[in-house]
């Protein structure tokens, strides 16, 4: 049956592509371009016919992503009055009453200019097509008069939206973070997951090697001896957990699984699937891993490792207390607050340590993109404009200025046609909130970063111009420029320059690639759903319960209870019908049929 259906999908997939613009390869030239003759990275020329942009246009964007309401100030305000002559109105359903102020636009039959829809959005994109309330981009040549970014570069991401959402045939946007190949990771510098502990400390007891996580704990036991109290005197703990993130189970307990290859797809299903090989583990296997996380968080706790805030505080008040050196350990490499310029300055500093059994989830560029999706309003006022934009921000030129700022204010092309930073450049990447001249359009440079929030071309991936990725963490100038005592310490131990060079040169990544699946994603029934939410809450609450139980005989009590209640409520067919989707997947990994 796997290679009926795999033979299916590839001849599905080869049809799908008959006729698409083959994509343009990466140049490997060694002829770069002198200072004084930098390169150019202008998006294809629009024709002009149709194109008018004498009147201010203020662009309703209804975002399901950002996490700012208002107009779009700062830096990017100015390119878009200067470039485009408009504006952006940015209407956040963050901030702004989330699916009730969905459900309220869908129903006026009007979403606005731009919208960009946020994750798990299938069925919503389907039902504002089903509604009338998205544009065609091929409606009168729109796409192919101004999209040949679109059409040159991304072929296959179009596709894969005319396979998702309009019936191999329309075409209703396109997917963030979409990259010209999926050749690896499209993590920068870090790969999400860690584990990252106070390199300072582990470096003092001798950088002893582990083969589990559950063997960090009497190392983090003596560091918090070591360094009992934070640098206002207060209690220090390896780990200090937050718990507004949770969804149908406890955040960070899954974690468990994506250091070791395995990820719940940001579903909530409460299934674990491989990122690389057809493999799949319920969160309720007994031993499975994540009973394992919770026990290696009910003995942290046993040994006072554990932040008794840990269940009612918020993400920004664990922040804060990473900031602040409370926290020993971080699963996550974007959680590391304690690395500030004066902490490096004096070798301290949250670096990655690796165990030997770990196999970290990574998710792979993708010529597709992602579910997130940047559509035109059926009633967008001038649809033309807005695709002479999008087709500009998706531009090597565009991506370059979304992520770094304009050329010229944060960033130049140096001797070599490789971008450097200015000297207002370095104030920006070691603080974001470094204020910009007036002449840039003044404010923070944070404030002034895109607040439609698309994610649009991914920034690891290598810009065609300048031969190195859009983050410009990773540019060669960048990281001979970004170093300190402790980073060169951790650099020395380990060999590399960063954490994801050490995961690549030792394969010790599971890389998840975005399967192409012509029949789209599956609609989970509203019966299932509320199952899912109901089984969801159960999950949930036990998992803190037992995280914080009295003794063994209790943990195991309330995992046994957890499993009887799940399953009494309907958990079977829930991963029944999960396992269902990742058997299409892996069918779909054996047929070739991701990137």
């Amino acid at each position: 049956m796997k290679k009926t259906i795999a033979l299916t999908l590839a001849l599905l997939l080869a049809l799908l592509l008959i006729g698409c613009t083959a994509k343009p390869q990466t140049p490997a030239t060694t002829d770069t371009p002198p200072k004084d003759d930098a390169p150019t990275a202008t998006a294809p020329a629009a024709a002009d016919e149709g194109l008018n942009m004498d009147e201010l246009y203020t662009v309703q964007v209804f975002s399901m992503t950002s996490n700012y309401a208002g107009i779009q100030p700062g830096w990017f305000a100015k390119i878009l009055k200067d470039k485009f002559n408009m504006e952006h109105n940015i209407i956040a359903t963050n901030l702004e009453g989330g699916d009730s102020k969905l459900a309220t636009m869908m129903a006026s039959g009007d979403l606005g200019d731009l919208v960009v829809f946020g994750d798990n959005s299938v069925d919503t994109i389907k039902n504002a097509i089903d509604a009338g309330l998205l544009l065609d981009w091929n409606d009168n040549d729109l796409l192919q008069t101004y999209g040949q970014t679109f059409l040159q570069e991304f072929p296959e991401a179009l596709e894969y939206n005319k396979a998702m959402f309009g019936n191999g045939e329309k075409v209703y946007g396109i997917g963030y973070n979409v990259s010209y190949d999926s050749k690896g990771p499209n993590e920068g510098t870090d790969m999400i997951w860690g584990p990252y502990i106070r390199w300072d400390l582990y470096e003092a007891l001798g950088c002893p090697e582990f083969t589990t996580l559950e063997e960090f704990l009497p190392v983090l036991k003596q560091m918090q001896e070591m360094c009992p109290t934070s640098d206002t005197g207060k209690p220090t703990y390896a780990f200090s957990m937050w718990s507004d993130w949770d969804n149908t189970h406890m955040m960070f307990a899954k974690q468990y699984g994506a250091m070791h290859g395995y990820n719940d797809g940001d579903t909530g299903n409460l299934l674990f699937i491989n990122g690389a090989e057809p493999k799949y583990e319920s969160f309720l296997e007994e031993n499975g891993m994540y009973y394992r996380s919770l026990k290696l968080f009910y003995d942290a706790n046993q040994m006072g490792l554990v932040d008794p805030d840990s269940i009612s505080q918020k993400n920004a008040d664990v922040t804060a207390k990473i900031a602040d050196g409370q926290v020993l350990f971080s699963y996550f490499s974007w959680v590391t607050g304690y690395n500030t310029p004066t902490h490096t300055a004096e070798g301290k500093g949250m670096y990655m340590v690796p165990f030997k059994n770990e196999k970290v989830y990574s998710y792979a560029q993708s010529t597709y993109g992602g579910i997130r999706t940047t559509c035109i309003g059926a009633k967008a006022k001038d649809p033309v404009r807005l695709m002479d934009f999008l087709n500009w921000v998706y531009s090597d030129e565009g991506t370059m200025t979304y992520y770094n700022g304009p050329e010229g204010m944060a960033w130049n092309y140096g001797e070599e046609g490789k971008p450097e930073l200015t000297e207002l450049g370095v104030q920006i990447y070691n603080n974001s909130t470094t204020v910009i001249p007036d002449e840039w359009g003044g404010g923070e440079y944070e404030d002034g970063r895109p607040k439609f929030s698309p994610g649009t071309v991914t920034n690891t991936t290598v810009s065609k111009v300048t031969g190195e990725p859009f983050l410009n963490k990773l540019w060669t100038s960048v990281l001979d420029m970004d170093t300190n005592p402790a980073l060169e310490n951790w650099r020395e131990h380990m060999g590399v320059r960063t954490a994801k060079d050490y995961f690549v040169k030792n394969n010790l990544l599971s890389i998840y690639k975005v399967p192409f699946l012509p029949d789209g994603a599956r609609m989970m029934s509203q019966d299932l759903e509320q199952k899912k939410a109901t089984i969801g809450q159960i999950v949930q609450e036990y998992s803190w319960r037992m995280v914080f139980a009295s003794s063994e005989a209790e943990f195991d009590s309330l995992w046994s209870e957890m499993r009887d209640k799940a399953y009494g409520l309907g958990y079977q067919e829930l991963l029944d019908w999960t396992v269902e989707g990742a058997e299409a997947e892996f069918a779909a990994r054996e047929a070739g049929l991701n990137q």
